[in-house]
């Protein structure tokens, strides 16, 4: 196994904060599968935004629903399907580890690809 690339995004939470009141669950739903949210929470949206961007620059495309987060016992995991699951491949990334952190006023996400 081998690191293939790494992506990383930040973000301010009062951005998404805005764009949560503005658009409410039409912003959520374009960007996040059913069930793949916890909390409506600010902060929880804008770090689980920021791991779908840094993903998106370890394979190569931006395809938010085609980026999964889910949480396993707190930690993040990652299930591509469709077209990011194709682009994944085809620059020969096998997995993808994802840490995401936040604070009151921004979150931060690092995705590191993972190759054969």
């Amino acid at each position: 196994m081998k690191i293939e690339d790494v992506g990383i995004f930040i973000v301010e939470v009062a951005r998404i904060e805005d764009t949560i009141k503005k658009f409410g669950r039409k912003f959520i739903e374009r960007i996040f599968r059913p069930g793949e949210l916890l909390s409506l929470n600010p902060v929880h949206v804008s770090g689980r935004l920021a791991g779908k961007i840094a993903v998106s620059k370890v394979i190569g495309t931006l395809c938010y629903k085609d980026i999964e987060i889910i949480s396993r016992g707190g930690k993040p995991e990652v299930n591509l399907k469709g077209k990011a699951r194709a682009m994944a491949e085809e620059n020969n990334i096998c997995s993808i580890k994802l840490s995401i952190s936040h604070e009151k006023k921004r979150a931060i996400a690092v995705a590191v690809g993972i190759g054969q």
